[in-house]
């Protein structure tokens, strides 16, 4: 037997008060690899760190205002063996941890808060693992210490089993924070007020214009930075991590990380949100373009809407950004804070909406019994039931499930209501008077213009039309409903695969019923806003996902490319639809047919070269080498030839320089396709690292003290940088790229006409760039940087990729102008495709100015196309390159010609 502590906490917020259970256990974490750190650290002694990349946990409480608590306790018959989760705690050196007796047992975290003293009251918002705003004041103390702070170190495990669990005291708990100091980690500047011990943030120079970040970008991890974060010291003894995470910024489009705001800045808030709403729609009513893809009665509402008085343009705006469902007047305007003189104004107000047909109050429909219902809160729900004399039930959905049932089996009597008629008339009873939003939601709008205060760049705009009938708008806006549900159903973690086959065939059916659109000859760019390309583009993510024999549906898969191929044959996505085609005939189909496959390849290498990019050419060319080389499945001696006639030289992988490294891997037990976590051992603890930070802390030893993680989220930040001016402002008229103020680029990114449209521009640049003195070409990307780095972009804020002014004549003195230039050329002549590819690591010596790109791999893993056409590509242009891979201990090595193995403990 143990005893297991919870908290049971009063959630004051404003006269409410609300109970919330909070285990003191905390979260449990996923059962990935417990068994073999737990084993580990029992052996060595040890306590493990384990970066904030390593797990993906969830947090169920969500607390906002004042938090005091009260102790229970709860006994199990079941031993638990626990781990500490060292994120706000302090802990004593000579304290013990707890409840750690059977090995085979669960691994349970604590999560986010330890009480230094049973009668300390704490102010939590918790956001996420990596963003919690926290306040703590004693009881004896009448001003709060407050400080807000990203948590951006490595989070501590320590494992303990000097203390039976039956032993440890509710006291006990407490005191394992006790006596301690806490370090703390800030990576932006904070408000902090006065206080002993509260930590501040390091003084950074060139400070810019602060703002939210609208984005969320690819984590960037660095070794040897001065000034980067460190992990939290929880043991006696100091160690120094030569790799330190810089964890991501929450992106502020997430609710929960909304500031509380007090009464007079949410006044001013809802003043700015009502004015962005009125400036959108008086946009759209001047605009005679826009105006004339509205119908009559669309107009009129816009019209009617912008003559409304303020307070009933308060509540359309505020029933626009809430969720959509019915609210009870009086409700609905003590929570919004309406201003109004007596209930009498409130009555006025939402009869007047509803003359303007802005409110829909006729709620009490048969049809709506299951809405109504959901919005009902659980304690109305069971009066409801006990009214009806129905045996209420413990959760909320089985009890409105069984009203349905018991709705739907009970037979009406001439002359009497029926039972649903019944149901709506006791939840009338409970709803009162009732309304809901008629229009669509717009929340995203203020989230981003209003809440995170996005700054987009500077153009000059242009009025041009983007759709040349009102058909064609709605026909867009159809297809991108289609496109957004498909969006929906591939970011489920189990992906339905027939829901896939159904959203495929509709695009499918829409096509076949569309007429072949000509693309503007002025602004041909505006095509990707035309149904059919987005049509064809869901049919092509459709294909992607449906065209195994396992779990897929290859027949539809193959009917619909061929239907892409033949209905367009000039579309820059010829070469995806001909190598996932081929594919299906080599080893989908029921029917396999390499003298098919080679037909097809021969077609599209004869006929569509030309459309083909350089990425769609080399993995059709690895097609062919398994067309070739196949013993089972024999091709005609014609079609080798024509196939290797075709085919461009092979890259192969030993071509690039390799490296391997021999690190101790932790297994994911229950979960497939998951990237690795490695352990290295030191002195004192154990650290558990992701793929890339093993190689980092490797190189760091061996000549690269610094180095960052980043893929192509550098190199495109030092595009922007070398770039922005022809991106944003180009010298030279270009129609329609920048047609609303709120892009975040020019409408023509991404498309093939990108390039052409700034060619000469393009090319006058680099030759600036590669003839530009070292010291130039640092003040220019310095001065874009303090100019730009705070306003959204093609790809997101700069500031999330180049932290820093201080790294920027690193990068520049150690890549160097020849080869960035060459980096740059590249990029700028297909953006869209060469954006991604870029090797994981950039690692440099600033003594020697010397750098070195390489790609990390574990010992599973295969590079893909694109990673061995950027290495190549590198290497041509005189970049020392490499692909590091990372073995396991005891694993299957990978057989490298005339590579060195190192070890990394």
């Amino acid at each position: 037997m143990y005893r297991r502590r919870n908290k049971k906490f009063n959630i004051l917020q404003g006269n409410e008060e609300q109970s919330l259970e909070f285990s003191r256990n905390g979260i449990r974490l996923r059962q990935t690899n417990i068994t073999e750190l737990l084993k580990i650290s029992k052996k060595t002694n040890k306590s493990v760190v384990v970066p904030n990349t390593a797990f993906t946990m969830e947090l169920d409480v969500k607390s906002l205002g004042n938090i005091s608590e009260t102790d229970h306790t709860e006994t199990s018959s079941q031993s638990e063996d626990t781990i500490i989760y060292g994120e706000n705690e302090s802990v004593n050196n000579n304290s013990t941890s707890l409840e750690t007796t059977s090995p085979s047992s669960t691994i349970v975290i604590h999560e986010h808060v330890i009480f230094n003293d049973p009668t300390d009251v704490l102010s939590v918002e918790i956001c996420d693992d990596s963003d919690i705003p926290l306040s703590n004041t004693g009881s004896d103390e009448l001003s709060r210490k407050k400080y807000a702070r990203s948590l951006t170190s490595k989070r501590k495990l320590i494992f303990d089993d000097t203390e039976e669990p039956s032993s440890v005291s509710p006291k006990k708990r407490m005191e394992l924070t006790n006596n301690s100091t806490m370090e703390m980690d800030v990576s932006a500047p904070v408000d902090v007020n006065t206080a002993e011990n509260i930590p501040t943030n390091t003084k950074q120079d060139d400070q810019v214009p602060s703002c939210s970040k609208s984005q969320s970008t690819k984590n960037n991890t660095t070794a040897g930075q001065k000034g980067l974060l460190t992990p939290r010291k929880i043991n006696s003894t100091d160690s120094t991590n030569k790799s330190n995470r810089i964890s991501p910024q929450k992106s502020p489009t997430s609710p929960k990380c909304l500031k509380k705001l007090n009464p007079k800045e949410g006044k001013q808030l809802q003043i700015k949100q009502l004015d962005e709403l009125i400036k959108l729609f008086k946009g759209v009513s001047k605009n005679c373009f826009k105006r004339k893809l509205l119908n009559e009665a669309e107009y009129k509402i816009l019209k009617r809407f912008i003559s409304l008085e303020d307070n009933r343009k308060y509540v359309v705006m505020k029933l626009f950004v809430w969720k959509k469902m019915w609210y009870n007047i009086f409700s609905f305007s003590k929570k919004a804070n309406l201003i109004v003189n007596d209930d009498k104004d409130i009555i006025d107000i939402f009869e007047n909406l509803k003359q303007e047909e802005f409110v829909d109050t006729m709620y009490n429909k048969v049809e709506n019994l299951l809405e109504l219902l959901n919005t009902l809160g659980h304690d109305k729900i069971k009066e409801i039931m006990i009214k009806l004399k129905i045996k209420p039930i413990k959760s909320k959905p089985e009890n409105v499930k069984l009203i349905l049932q018991v709705a739907s089996r009970q037979r009406t009597l001439p002359g009497s209501k029926s039972f649903k008629e019944v149901i709506l008339n006791a939840i009338e009873n409970k709803m009162g008077f009732s309304f809901k939003i008629k229009f669509q939601d717009i929340q995203k709008y203020f989230q981003s213009i209003v809440y995170d205060k996005i700054v987009f760049p500077k153009v000059s705009i242009e009025n041009y039309p983007v759709f040349v009938s009102r058909q064609q708008f709605l026909d867009y806006g159809k297809a991108l409903k289609v496109k957004l549900l498909l969006d929906d159903t591939l970011s489920k973690i189990k992906e339905t695969k027939l829901g896939i086959l159904n959203i495929g065939n509709q695009a499918y059916l829409e096509l076949q019923q569309s007429k072949l659109e000509e693309r503007d000859k002025v602004a041909p760019h505006l095509y990707k806003f035309r149904a059919v390309h987005v049509y064809s583009k869901i049919l092509s993510l459709c294909c992607n996902h449906i065209y195994t024999k396992k779990d897929g549906f290859p027949n539809e898969a193959k009917k619909w490319l061929e239907y892409l191929i033949q209905r367009f044959p000039e579309s820059r996505y010829i070469g995806f639809w001909y190598q996932k085609l081929i594919w299906l005939h080599m080893r989908h189909l029921n029917e396999i047919s390499y003298e098919k496959a080679a037909k097809l390849l021969i077609e599209v290498l004869e006929n569509k070269a030309y459309k083909l990019n350089i990425l769609s050419i080399y993995e059709l060319a690895k097609l062919g080498t398994k067309l070739k080389q196949s013993k089972k499945y024999k091709i005609d001696q014609l079609y080798h030839d024509k196939i290797a006639q075709l085919m461009p030289r092979t890259i192969k992988e030993d071509e690039i320089p390799q490296e391997q490294i021999d690190s101790t891997s932790i297994r994911h037990l229950e979960q497939t396709g998951v990237k690795k976590n490695y352990i290295t051992v030191s002195s004192d603890e154990i650290t558990i690292q992701t793929v890339e930070q093993v190689a980092l802390n490797y190189y760091a030893d061996n000549g690269y003290p610094e180095g960052i993680h980043c893929e192509s989220s550098l190199v495109n930040g030092l595009l922007l940088l070398f770039f922005w001016d022809i991106i944003y402002n180009p010298s030279i008229n270009i129609p329609a790229i920048f047609i609303e103020p709120i892009q975040q680029g020019p409408l023509d990114i991404f498309t093939e006409y990108f390039y052409d449209n700034r060619k000469d521009l393009f090319k006058e640049r680099l030759n600036e760039i590669s003839c530009w003195s070292v010291d130039k070409l640092i003040d220019f990307a310095k001065n874009n940087w303090k100019n730009h780095c705070y306003k959204v972009s093609i790809f997101g804020l700069i500031q999330n990729a180049i932290r820093s002014l201080d790294i920027i004549p690193k990068l520049i003195n150690v890549i160097g102008r020849k080869l960035l230039t060459s980096i740059f050329a590249r990029l700028i002549e297909d953006l869209r495709m060469y954006r991604s590819g870029m090797p994981d690591l950039l690692i440099w010596n600033i003594e020697k100015q010397h750098c070195k790109f390489v790609e990390v791999k574990s010992e599973n893993d295969r590079l893909a196309v694109n990673q061995l056409l950027w290495l190549k590509y590198l290497k041509d242009n005189g970049a020392d390159v490499a692909v590091c891979w990372v073995h396991s201990r005891g694993s299957k090595r990978k057989i490298i010609k005339s590579s060195p193995v190192k070890s990394k403990t």
